[in-house]
């Protein structure tokens, strides 16, 4: 991907200047620190035979999302670790992975300040990699919005209620090569959600086989998945409704109902 930098000598008062940028439909993307984070603008732009003068755009305005987090129905405590669960932008902005929620043990109450409007999806952080722990719905008042995605921007009145529950399921398992003779180490692991569900970047799972191409995941959701294993694969390329039909055929049925432990055993996709 084409990326033009801009060239403005007076880029620190708002002014910018791209030379030499070849015709084609670009997006022009402003990224502005305001309240202490990148504020992202874009403006989409057909380059066709002659220069383009006097582009102008407001910033537009941001929002403070407020809402609590339950586990098990209560607050939290000290199981939630600080900044452990993340809000993705759902559609790519420069410099900016994730939002942090971090919320209150004793009230599970949290605010995240100055969010950009867009949508955004929730998953669990690093810090819960290695527990049982799954989100098992986001709410937005009496809606849900874990699969759809949170919408920022317009009236955000109704507190956001994110739903955590413990004992999710365990899937582990084998991964061999193309003979089924051998083991296979270093597969990427995939654990892909239904299709009804796959818009919901959450219920995803990833993962390397060992060297003895055994693999484990845990703090599954119950629910339909279908598991695959690449040799070598893009990665996130699982969440690409073109590229994964090609291997629909090639993934193995999971159902989880419980935390009682499953176990599969593949062929790695070359």
């Amino acid at each position: 991907m084409d990326v033009f930098a801009n060239q403005s000598p007076n880029a620190a008062q708002g002014f910018f200047e791209i030379r030499n940028v070849p015709p084609g439909e670009y997006t022009l993307t402003l990224l502005v620190r305001r309240d202490g984070r990148i504020r992202p603008v874009f403006i989409p732009v057909d380059v066709v035979d002659r220069d383009i003068a006097n582009i102008s755009e407001t910033i537009p305005p941001a929002f403070d999302v407020s809402g609590r987090v339950t586990l098990e129905g209560r607050a939290p405590g000290a199981t939630v670790l600080k900044d452990s669960i993340q809000l993705v932008p759902t559609e790519a902005i420069p410099e900016i992975d994730s939002y942090a929620i971090s919320p209150n043990p004793q009230t599970g109450e949290f605010t995240i300040p100055a969010l950009p409007v867009g949508k955004y999806a929730i998953r669990l952080g690093g810090a819960f990699r290695s527990y049982d722990t799954w989100v098992s719905d986001v709410n937005r008042g009496e809606a849900s919005v874990f699969d759809s995605g949170l919408s920022v921007g317009g009236n955000l009145k109704e507190p956001l209620e994110v739903v955590l529950k413990s004992r999710g399921g365990v899937l582990a398992g084998t991964i061999t090569d193309p003979t089924r003779l051998r083991p296979f180490p270093y597969a990427t692991v995939v654990l892909v959600p239904t299709k009804s569900r796959r818009q919901n970047s959450a219920l995803y799972k990833h993962s390397l086989s060992g060297e003895d191409g055994s693999f484990v995941f845990t703090g599954i959701p119950p629910g339909e998945y279908k598991l695959f294993a690449w040799a070598s694969v893009i990665p996130g390329a699982w969440e690409n409704a073109i590229f994964l039909q090609r291997f629909e055929t090639r993934g193995a049925e999971v159902t989880i109902v419980d935390d009682s432990p499953k176990r599969v055993e593949l062929t790695v996709i070359p």
